[in-house]
């Protein structure tokens, strides 16, 4: 499970888990203003604090390139519905489908291959959103 600063293990399920076990990790480098989810994609997701972490991820639409089309009428995450979440089916194969939420907008997939995400990061990540998204 993730780390805080102050050395201690944060709570499975909580956003301070998921920013700091996956998101700080894994994702800020491309997913921050001026890298390359935001230059070469248009993807406007910010990842550079745990701050904007939760508010680009529980405010903002889905922007940029996705798989096929662009889904600026679906939200990234569905507080209380990690299935319905397109955040959740861009990190994960079996929440993925074509026609996703609306017609025409699949996920990007990707990251199916390219991120390494453990099973406890999974499951953290899944408890949190359907724990209502809480920013905790």
């Amino acid at each position: 499970w993730g780390v805080s600063g102050c050395g201690l293990t944060s709570q499975p399920g909580t956003f301070t888990d998921v920013y700091t076990g996956t998101l700080k990790n894994a994702c800020a480098s491309c997913h921050s203003p001026g890298g390359s989810a935001y230059v070469d994609n248009g993807v406007t997701l910010d990842f550079s604090s745990q701050a904007l972490a939760y508010q680009t991820l529980l405010a903002n639409s889905v922007t940029g390139q996705t798989s096929k089309f662009d889904c600026p009428e679906v939200k990234i995450i569905t507080p209380g519905t990690a299935a319905t979440s397109y955040f959740v089916a861009v990190l994960f194969q079996d929440y993925s489908h074509a026609d996703f939420v609306t017609s025409g907008c699949t996920p990007y997939s990707a990251h199916h291959q390219d991120q390494s995400i453990s099973a406890g990061e999974k499951d953290s990540i899944l408890a949190w959103i359907n724990g209502n998204a809480p920013n905790n």
